[in-house]
């Protein structure tokens, strides 16, 4: 009984690492525990059979999918609707295209909301949210965190609902629609005064950073950057947080200089951390470090390549839109077609690389 407690107990622990902008690498002693310990358990607890995956993942990298494939026939509905759930999101963590992801991820949906297990609704209304964001259809992904607000609140789940509301004064403010981003960061703030984990404070300040950047406040930027960092300390060493940081940096930086170093160290970081959207991410800031240094038809390669390592184009993301009119206009229609066509078919290292030489 003392293994089946510790591993159930440890297991509990991976969830809570993994949540927010965690992965299974932040996790990986606990999931190493929980493993153990299952194993010299006899308990049939549907939690202790997600462990498994977790570890597999963590011995071998290169088969996420495998990984978590064999869940699908699992006894426990709950676990077959995880499983779904997680190869959903293991689709665009490496970045493939077409739409199994979506597939996935929306029969999980149904399968949680079948057994009303609103962790599980909440979980896949947010991948699914965010989905269909990258795509640009922002209002339906804003109706989507509505909804997943909805259920978490129904839980107390306040932290979640901080994490939301920053991601959805976004996706306002993408749309033109300044009072309800406004109103979104309001809500955050509030619930903000009621909590205390640093994950779900940081992803407000961060937000916050981001929303100040788009609108040209560049002290604003670096004000709660630096107060995202603060209430992180340790963790902002991840390898996500420090993509994220220095990719926003890169942005804010006058000096180009100074911006190529901070290019340099969001794709460090981007590599380590090995997720596609991340790489897709902070190769749009090389492509706006190649469109400052006038290089218009490495920023067309650039913006390809990260095309082609998200699997699809990024709608959400409104530095492309820009970088692409001005590069369009620079080249020409025909030039332009041709330096996209060129980054489609190089390595993406390669164009980072080059581009950051000096």
């Amino acid at each position: 009984m003392a293994d089946e407690i510790r591993a159930i107990v440890y297991a509990l622990v991976v969830l809570f690492v993994s949540d927010g902008r965690g992965d299974e690498h932040q996790a990986a002693e606990w999931i190493h525990k929980a493993y153990r310990f299952s194993r010299r358990s006899q308990s049939r607890n549907p939690l202790l059979g997600l462990v498994v995956p977790l570890e597999r993942m963590l011995q071998a990298p290169d088969a996420f999918l495998p990984a978590w494939e064999p869940l699908l026939d699992d006894e426990d509905p709950w676990v077959r609707a995880l499983a779904r759930l997680h190869l959903g999101k293991m689709r665009i963590m490496l970045g493939q295209d077409g739409r199994d992801a979506d597939a996935y991820l929306e029969m999980a949906l149904a399968e949680f909301r079948a057994l009303g297990e609103r962790y599980g609704i909440s979980f896949a209304l947010t991948e699914l949210a965010e989905r269909i964001a990258v795509r640009g259809a922002f209002a339906e992904a804003c109706e989507h965190y509505e909804q997943a607000i909805a259920v978490v609140t129904q839980v107390g789940a306040t932290e979640d609902v901080i994490r939301m509301r920053s991601r959805q004064a976004l996706l306002y403010w993408l749309l033109g629609d300044e009072e309800s981003s406004a109103a979104a960061i309001a809500e955050a703030e509030r619930c903000a005064e009621r909590v205390s984990w640093p994950d779900a404070l940081a992803e407000l300040s961060l937000s916050k950073a981001q929303l100040a950047r788009w609108r040209g406040n560049a002290e604003e930027a670096y004000q709660q950057l630096g107060v995202a960092t603060t209430m992180l300390g340790d963790q902002a060493e991840q390898a996500i947080i420090r993509a994220v940081t220095h990719d926003l940096l890169g942005y804010l930086a006058d000096d180009l200089s100074e911006a190529r170093m901070h290019r340099v160290a969001a794709c460090q970081a981007a590599t380590e951390a090995g997720h596609a959207p991340l790489i897709a991410q902070v190769l749009v800031g090389v492509a706006d470090l190649a469109l400052r240094r006038d290089t218009y038809e490495q920023a067309a390669r650039l913006l390809a390549a990260s095309d082609g390592v998200r699997g699809l184009p990024d709608r959400s993301h409104p530095d492309v839109a820009r970088i692409e009119q001005t590069v369009r206009r620079r080249l020409g229609e025909a030039r332009f077609a041709e330096a996209t066509r060129e980054g489609t078919q190089s390595s993406w290292s390669q164009l980072v690389t080059v581009t950051l030489a000096s």
